[in-house]
């Protein structure tokens, strides 16, 4: 593992478990620009939350009060996500793979950590169960 995606797993678990100074810290010393492995780390990360979230199969309902509240969260942000890419991107996780070609790439890396930190905040994990979690998606992503 390179240094630079370690720096970005330092950020996720600082994120995901709730410490925001910690993982403004992380965040900010990334530098600009693409960094590597990560995409593959939050799609596993994604993967694993969603499946952690709404199981196998998740009733519409779910997905849409998830979605509602995911938009309320980012609403003020400078990032414009349109709920239609987080409901696809969650699908896709949930047996509808093609989904996840109709959200853009760029997209998709700026909805799955920030969903993922949703999901793991409505499931209530504890810092423990987080470092868990991240750890599989590494062991996943690595593969």
């Amino acid at each position: 593992m390179n240094e630079l995606l370690a720096k970005y797993i330092e950020y996720l678990r600082a994120l995901l478990k709730r410490d925001f100074e910690g993982s403004a810290r992380h965040f900010d010393e990334l530098p600009e620009g693409e960094w590597p492995g990560s995409g593959r780390l939050n799609t596993a990360l994604f993967g694993l939350s969603v499946r952690q979230r709404f199981g196998k199969e998740a009733d519409p309902r779910a997905i849409k009060s998830f979605v509602d509240a995911y938009m309320v969260g980012v609403n003020n942000s400078a990032e414009k996500v349109k709920p239609l890419h987080v409901e696809l991107l969650i699908r896709s996780v949930l047996g509808e793979p093609d989904l996840f070609d109709e959200v853009p790439g760029e997209t998709a890396n700026t909805v799955m950590p920030s969903a993922s930190y949703l999901m793991v905040t409505q499931l209530g994990l504890t810092p423990d169960q987080v470092d868990q979690l991240i750890d599989k998606a590494i062991e996943k992503a690595s593969r």
